[in-house]
């Protein structure tokens, strides 16, 4: 096998050069597009709970906020220490 002259050599070179700049500008750059836009979470709806069956006094309770549903129904209905079996509705 002949071996390479020298402008051989530097032709190979700079093109492998050429690529290699073309790969790294192909990665590097900004994406293109429409940002995304995000809007604050829609406000909470108020559960509505019917409670029923053993209780002191049983019916339909709204519940409102980010309070623990099961400490805020013990508050408003005295419960027992039975679990609560209800549905939402």
């Amino acid at each position: 096998m002949e071996e390479w002259q020298d402008w051989q050599k530097y032709l190979v070179a700079f093109f492998f050069g050429l690529i290699a700049s073309a790969v790294i500008l192909l990665i590097a750059r900004r994406p293109t597009g429409i940002p995304l836009t995000l809007y604050p979470p829609p406000t909470p709806q108020p559960y509505q709970v019917h409670v029923d069956g053993a209780v002191n006094s049983p019916g339909v309770y709204t519940l409102e906020g980010e309070a623990v549903y099961m400490t805020r129904l013990r508050q408003q209905v005295v419960l027992p220490s039975l679990p609560i079996f209800g549905r939402l509705i």
